[in-house]
């Protein structure tokens, strides 16, 4: 590697690990979510695509605005692009991928225990 281009190669991967650190964010987010609200497990497609939505809107509207990045003027066809570029690629398999491996949390007091096994009944086993 030249020494011009290490800080490119760098600066790639920087960028590289931030993107990563910001779509486990966002999945953490919508898992978390869905252990409290099992509807977004129940329907993920319904709630997958507004939620890919919302996370463009913050991200371009909130994130964004607070960076170092310049301001860009308004364009109809790329915020349409990204709406649905994060609806269908960023929401969607988020939600999917909660339907699949997500196990909702029992509600309390509701007598349905698919929880954890109970702890002394697992220390009295071995001991």
């Amino acid at each position: 590697m030249s020494p011009q281009s290490w800080p490119h190669s760098a600066a790639r991967s920087r960028a590289f690990w931030g993107i990563l650190f910001i779509a486990f964010t966002v999945a953490a987010v919508y898992c978390a979510a869905s252990l409290r609200w099992t509807v977004l497990i129940r329907k993920p497609i319904q709630f997958g695509l507004p939620f890919g939505a919302a996370v463009y809107l913050v991200m371009t509207y909130l994130v964004l605005p607070l960076s170092a990045v310049p301001k860009s003027p308004f364009s109809l066809g790329l915020f349409l692009n990204g709406i649905l570029g994060h609806a269908l690629f960023v929401g969607l398999p988020i939600a999917l991928y909660a339907r699949t491996f997500i196990k909702p949390l029992p509600l309390l007091g509701s007598g349905v225990s698919n929880a954890a096994p109970d702890l002394n009944l697992c220390v009295t086993r071995y001991v």
